[in-house]
């Protein structure tokens, strides 16, 4: 396994359960990531495109809301996103959030654009399957970092293809996640972390796979949580004790929710309307006579974007609409 680059540790982000806790570095909330998807509009221009925090819907649906982000001085700011901002998943433990335009001088981020996704269709063509390395990067509780996020690799491999759904147990109820088994020791306060399928240029694969030969690292997917076992517990005579208590045990593998479930939720209509909303209202802004498209004025909110800063915001607002109106 070569070094990891930074890109894949600056892609991390932090959540909290408030702006107080995220600046202490309190309480484990969560781990997310940055997206990037590009626009469509050719009136965009060649960058034109997206950014998104990603995470778990049930890191966002317990509380952790506010992210964290590491800023190029050495330091962090924080990102107090409301609920209502997150778009969760109707069918996988995944939320998105659509993030301001962040300045690339202020911050150290990158994001993981959709390009870099592994497709279904990818699995067979390049031979992917159990044995593959892959590794995580994330938020590790025990050492996380206070000053400023300090996200942690996790190695491993693909254990069990995602052909058969998990089921887990989730507030109270039951759920069925397709999920790739990937052994790489997660714990809690991973949840949300990407998780990057290598694919070793020095595997013998079969001379028909048509692998791509640009790059060898590609997002695997988002991990949701590691898989328990249950033993029962036993007194000090080593003999199980008679009420049958159990505790639960970490098996040290991971489910990972495949890039394409992500890929999915980034194409709802609901999203996809409101980027093109977005697109329209912003191109429109700027056709204004004596209007400044880069022009500084106070912070916009969701019902009031008013300028390029937010400009992502509004993706998020008319998505909501959209739904509302749907």
């Amino acid at each position: 396994m070569p070094v990891i680059a930074d890109d894949f540790l600056d892609s991390v982000i932090y959540l909290y359960r408030s702006e107080f806790e995220a600046k202490e570095g309190e309480n484990a909330g969560g781990s997310g990531f940055l997206v990037s998807v590009p626009s469509q509009n050719p009136n965009l221009g060649p960058n034109g495109g997206y950014l998104f925090a990603v995470t778990n819907r049930h890191v966002i649906d317990e509380g952790a809301t506010v992210a964290r982000l590491n800023t190029a001085d050495g330091g962090f700011d924080v990102f107090p996103f409301p609920k209502s901002r997150w778009v969760p998943s109707a069918t996988d433990d995944l939320a998105v959030c659509p993030m301001p335009l962040i300045d690339g001088a202020q911050f150290r981020f990158k994001a993981v654009p959709t390009k870099h996704f592994l497709r279904k269709e990818h699995i067979a063509d390049w031979g992917i399957g159990p044995g593959d390395t892959a590794f995580m990067v994330g938020r590790f509780i025990n050492h996380e970092g206070i000053q400023r996020n300090q996200p942690t690799v996790r190695f491993g491999s693909i254990a069990q293809m995602p052909w058969e759904p998990i089921r887990y147990e989730l507030g109270g109820k039951t759920h069925d996640q397709e999920s790739f088994l990937v052994e790489v020791r997660s714990i809690g306060g991973y949840s949300g972390s990407p998780v990057f399928l290598f694919v070793d240029p020095l595997y013998h694969r079969d001379e028909k796979k048509s692998i791509s030969r640009d790059r060898n690292t590609w997002l695997l997917g988002i991990d949701w949580g590691h898989i328990r076992d249950w033993v029962t517990l036993h007194s000090q005579d080593r003999k199980p004790m008679t009420n049958a208590a159990q505790v639960p045990l970490n098996t040290g593998v991971a489910g990972v929710i495949p890039a394409w479930k992500l890929l999915e939720l980034l194409e709802i209509d609901s999203l996809k309307k409101g980027m093109k909303q977005a697109e329209d209202d912003f191109i429109a802004r700027r056709a204004v006579p004596g209007a400044v498209a880069d022009s500084i004025s106070p912070p916009a909110t969701d019902e009031n974007p008013t300028h390029r800063e937010d400009f992502n915001s509004l993706v998020g607002a008319a998505a909501r609409k959209r739904e509302q109106e749907d």
